[in-house]
């Protein structure tokens, strides 16, 4: 009885200790589910731009917003390669990257500081940065839909 009782015990505790090492290895500030709907100038920003939240805490990552056609999101907190969904409660602020081929990127022709690199549009120009973006939002514990309207 004593042998399968240490025998049982031993099984137990390898596969715990086989289970703990399956988790996602992220050791940062709890992440809280973040949706919502985002606009640009009235419109989803569809392939356009890319949309991330910056946070002026160095211990609380930045997460990027996974944009669907129709402008729903979800927050994604970048981690070891992989986008874990959340983000740390906090303020953050709202930043535009514009992609190449989209409506927002450069246009050869174009005034840009760097040929062929994609630009904001002149009316978002100020959305490009943490320092420079009017755009704040807040994400508390617990679950967050927040609609991101921008301008």
């Amino acid at each position: 009885m004593k042998s399968r009782t240490l025998v049982l015990s031993s099984f137990c505790l390898l596969a715990l200790t086989w289970m703990g090492g399956c988790g996602s290895g992220y050791d940062g500030p709890r992440l809280h589910p973040l949706t919502g709907r985002i606009s640009i100038n009235g419109q989803p920003p569809g392939d356009s731009f890319k949309v991330a939240l910056a946070s002026d805490d160095p211990a609380r990552p930045s997460p990027d917003l996974l944009v669907n056609a129709d402008g729903t999101y979800q927050a994604l907190t970048g981690f070891a390669g992989k986008g874990l969904p959340g983000a740390a409660a906090g303020k953050y602020k709202v930043v535009l990257q514009a992609l190449r081929g989209g409506a927002g990127a450069y246009q050869p022709g174009g005034q840009g500081p760097t040929p062929g690199v994609p630009q904001l549009p002149q009316d978002l120009a100020a959305f490009g940065s943490a320092e420079t973006s009017t755009k704040e939002i807040e994400v508390v514990a617990g679950k967050n839909e927040i609609d991101i309207t921008i301008p």
